[in-house]
């Protein structure tokens, strides 16, 4: 069976969690004895089987619509937005967003033969929001990269640390703040995407105005480098107004941090149950919610035990699952 993987834009244009997730997702199927392997569109011999679209965008629909046709079978991992409310809409806008990717889901429905979601929260809200047969709705979560699950050496944790691209959506500025106020180490990890240079800059701005900020700057997936600030620190703390199953989080619990997170709807995940979570955006929350997670550090942790379902191999094993049932 030849599965060929397609994402809504280049790599070399953006790359974020998700685009780490498809090139893990397909590595993993590869270790698996899968044929899978990025799309070649300009290739004619190499008629896949199944096409496996990462994200839902209208690009996709005509693709879609000749596979169906052709008796190819049509995969999609699509990370649903949550019915927002208050802030979410404030500051995103995302009844429109949500309004946009609910047509674009409720008009090429009819030509996913399987749709892959992250969690079951995520199951209920594309059989209940966007009329899909929960049949045809598969849990896979995301992977935490075989590096992270090595036997690693824990140093004695001294700073709070927060990792991925640094932009508004990930609201890092606030943490700097408050570290700043708080007189808390905060380090920090991470690039700037296109047009969010004004928002880096500021973050930039701050740490570089405080003592107790250490900014690292890109780091690249899975690094020694980047593995290493996670065990030089006493706590992880993800601030995201909007997130699906962040990564970065899922990282620092497989190293045993305890973890912090601004109170969104993606914590409602069962995974995140023992995580503390922050009220409000607010520097006074979140300071006191630092001090909080330093005093009782064992209390906030993801045990590894949940957390294998996100191993490489476990993951390759419910893609194999999956991909087999569709062609039975």
């Amino acid at each position: 069976m030849k599965i060929r993987h397609l994402c809504v834009w280049p790599f070399s244009l953006v790359v974020g969690g998700f685009e780490i997730q498809a090139r893990l997702f397909i590595d993993a199927c590869r270790e698996a004895g899968l044929d899978a392997s990025v799309m070649q569109l300009m290739n004619e011999e190499d008629r896949p089987d199944v096409i496996h679209y990462w994200g839902l965008d209208p690009s996709f629909l005509t693709t879609m619509v000749r596979a169906h046709k052709s008796r190819v079978l049509n995969v999609v991992t699509a990370l649903l937005p949550p019915q927002p409310t208050g802030i979410d809409r404030l500051v995103f806008s995302a009844k429109r967003f949500v309004r946009r990717q609910a047509k674009t889901l409720r008009s090429i429905v009819s030509l996913i033969d399987a749709l892959v979601v992250l969690s079951e929260e995520q199951k209920a809200i594309a059989t209940r929001h966007y009329g899909f047969d929960k049949r045809i709705v598969v849990v896979i979560p995301h992977i935490v990269d075989d590096a992270f699950w090595r036997p690693h050496r824990k140093e004695v944790g001294r700073y709070i640390f927060c990792s991925g691209n640094i932009c508004a959506r990930k609201n890092q500025l606030v943490l700097a703040r408050a570290a700043m106020e708080g007189s808390f180490p905060l380090v920090l990890a991470g690039g700037v995407i296109p047009g969010e240079e004004d928002y880096f800059r500021e973050v930039l701005r701050v740490a570089e105005s405080s003592p107790d900020i250490t900014y690292l700057g890109k780091m690249a997936p899975a690094s020694d480098s980047l593995i290493d600030a996670y065990l030089g620190a006493a706590g992880y703390a993800l601030l995201s107004h909007m997130e699906q199953q962040p990564v970065s989080v899922l990282e620092a619990a497989a190293l045993g941090l305890p973890i912090a997170l601004l109170d969104r709807p993606y914590c409602n995940q069962a995974l995140f149950s023992g995580t503390l979570r922050i009220a409000a955006a607010s520097t006074v929350d979140i300071n006191e919610a630092v001090g909080r997670l330093l005093q009782e550090p064992d209390r906030y942790k993801i045990t590894r035990a949940n957390l294998g379902a996100m191993h490489p191999k476990a993951v390759a094993a419910e893609a194999s699952k999956l991909y087999l049932s569709l062609a039975t």
